[in-house]
């Protein structure tokens, strides 16, 4: 809705983690493509739209490729997720971080996490919204009972200190067939206290404006030497018929072309 705010949410994770079901939990309807199968349904940056009456402000939800956790480098987790920042050149409320977790942590999950906070770095913590999705067990201590995994350099536990401490907020979902309060409101709840955080952004969004920008003084461009060839084929023309004078006409080519060649300069 025009004249209200806009809370811009990014969604990542793991391959089949629920990140789509989360983001239709986030828009209150089905609109993104669900699966729980190894094979994401998300194969490209998807973006919906909604409209919080109670907040009385505009979401923004985006929902990126998942990830698979192993054998993934840099390049790949940024041309996987980071065409998200083409759809938020102004930055990011809220980064939902979808785990998959049943009743335990599925192959890749860690190096997935690792892997997504390396991408966006230490300044998007405060940012992000962790998200144990679909648990079973009955208490909320699940993200607590993380165990390290040395090989990877990487201690679950204290990222998730971290990211407390900087602003971060976590929910465990619980299984919607076993649990009654599975924790959905919570999340939407969590997003709306991260998006109080100053936005995040990094040197690709500002990358990203320069090619827009560009791409869209090339398309003005494109346009204004199509309205100055129309201007000078109907000049011709009037000449030609003899509803204006040569001396009419000369004056108007001159102005013309002194528009192109300002608009060039």
């Amino acid at each position: 809705r025009e004249g209200c705010p806009i809370i811009t949410v990014v969604l990542v994770g793991l391959t089949g983690a629920g990140k789509s079901f989360q983001g239709n939990n986030l828009l209150g309807r089905t609109e993104f493509i669900e699966s729980a199968e190894a094979d994401s349904e998300t194969q490209e940056v998807v973006v919906k739209k909604c409209f919080d009456h109670d907040r009385n402000l505009n979401l923004k939800i985006i929902d990126t490729p998942g990830l698979k956790g192993t054998n993934q480098t840099a390049e790949t987790i940024r041309q996987k997720i980071g065409k998200f920042v083409d759809h938020a050149l102004d930055g990011v409320d809220a980064i939902v971080v979808v785990l998959k977790c049943a009743d335990r942590f599925c192959e890749g999950q860690l190096e997935a996490v690792q892997q997504i906070d390396e991408y966006f770095g230490p300044t998007a913590q405060k940012n992000y919204v962790i998200v144990a999705n679909k648990v079973d067990v009955p208490d909320d201590t699940y993200l607590e009972k993380w165990k390290d995994k040395p090989e990877l350099n990487f201690c679950p536990r204290k990222w998730l200190d971290e990211c407390k401490a900087s602003g971060a907020q976590a929910v465990v979902c619980k299984h919607q067939r076993i649990h009654r309060d599975n924790g959905l409101a919570a999340v939407k709840e969590a997003v709306f206290k991260v998006a109080k955080m100053p936005r995040y952004q990094n040197e690709e969004f500002d990358e990203a404006r320069r090619r827009v920008e560009k791409e869209q003084k090339k398309a003005l461009s494109r346009l204004e030497r199509d309205e100055w060839r129309s201007q000078m084929e109907l000049a011709n023309s009037q000449w030609m018929q003899g509803l204006i004078t040569k001396v009419e006409w000369s004056t108007e080519k001159h102005r013309i072309l002194e528009s192109e060649q300002a608009e060039s300069a």
